[in-house]
């Protein structure tokens, strides 16, 4: 494990920590943090253009220091972890990731995230349904794509799965 990251994933569902520890660790490192749901959602929370999602990513993933909380495109993120120095993996179960996701949503009420674009309100009923059924999607399509891919020799020096 390197000691001294400049460049590090974090990846995991929705609502695992992510950002929190995207956050706590930029403050300690002194690395910017990108915060992926910027780039890869508009201003009404549609999905941003595929072709501008991976040319922002591509940009701030040459630069020397970097902590990107988030997937992207999944063509980009195995590149992406390959330039890790760290990659982090929240990997907790769905029950966990649906309770912490209600207490997040209760939270918009009051305190939209600060990460998103003009701290957009994540509370409309659409995008909330659309929320908890991409936990379990990623609980059963993603996750068992990432822990074979995470798995493999050349990321076992860097990988961190809590």
């Amino acid at each position: 494990m390197n000691l001294n990251p400049q460049k590090i994933a974090i990846i995991g569902n929705i609502a695992t920590g992510k950002t929190t520890l995207a956050r706590r660790l930029s403050k300690e490192l002194k690395i910017p943090v990108i915060h992926v749901d910027t780039i890869q959602f508009t201003q009404d929370l549609k999905i941003q253009k595929l072709d501008i999602t991976r040319e922002i990513l591509l940009k701030h993933e040459a630069e020397a220091q970097w902590i990107i909380d988030g997937h992207g495109p999944l063509d980009l993120l195995e590149a992406r972890l390959k330039k890790s120095d760290q990659i982090i993996f929240l990997d907790h179960s769905p029950w966990f990731c649906w309770i912490m996701l209600t207490f997040r949503q209760f939270k918009n009420i009051f305190w939209p995230r600060a990460e998103m674009i003009n701290k957009q309100s994540e509370l409309t009923w659409g995008h909330t349904k659309k929320l908890y059924r991409t936990v379990w999607a990623i609980h059963k399509k993603m996750r068992p794509e990432l822990k074979q891919i995470l798995d493999r020799q050349e990321f076992k020096d860097k990988v961190k799965i809590i």
